[in-house]
């Protein structure tokens, strides 16, 4: 009898563990990335400091648009075959820029789409050069800092030191 019981309460927790395996496969399917996508970022903040002067002047800039596009046309130039990192991290190749340039396929770069997060998986994507690091419905942060640290810089120029905050919504799956 006690054998019994034993194969019945075993029985009973592989099929429960199998259902709870099959169940999580699953829902792992809806936090895929898709192959092609078009994410619409909108700043809400911006600012950071010019160089004017022989001095850094704070300045706040404009609001802007930014699309951040996976297509099989985007080339990222001087970059072999893309490649998972790790089990949640891949190397995908984008292109990202302001809403007001034109595409341009050999303007793309090597950024990485994670997914992130057990109870809730968050899915983001991080790219260097200048730095975007978001999520394809909901917050991003740009960053664009520059290494010129020369006192006396060549006709007193320098390129700006940038940071945005925003919003994101991915508009074509």
């Amino acid at each position: 009898m006690e054998a019994v019981t034993r194969y019945s309460l075993l029985s009973g927790l592989s099929l429960l563990l199998l259902v709870l395996f099959v169940s999580l496969a699953s829902a792992g399917d809806e936090y895929a990335w898709p192959e092609e996508y078009t994410i619409l970022c909108s700043s809400e903040k911006s600012t950071g400091l010019d160089w004017e002067d022989g001095d850094w002047k704070i300045v706040q800039y404009k609001d802007l648009k930014r699309l951040i596009v996976k297509s099989k046309e985007n080339q990222c130039l001087g970059v072999g075959s893309l490649k998972p990192v790790n089990n949640i991290e891949k190397e995908v190749c984008l292109n990202v820029r302001r809403v007001e340039h034109n595409y341009v396929p050999g303007m793309s770069r090597l950024c990485i789409e994670g997914t992130y997060g057990v109870k809730h998986p968050n899915l983001m994507i991080s790219c260097d050069l200048p730095r975007i690091i978001l999520s394809p419905n909901g917050w991003y942060h740009y960053s664009k800092i520059s290494g010129d640290l020369d006192d006396a810089p060549k006709d007193d120029l320098k390129d700006s030191q940038y940071i945005e905050v925003g919003k994101c919504s991915m508009i074509k799956p």
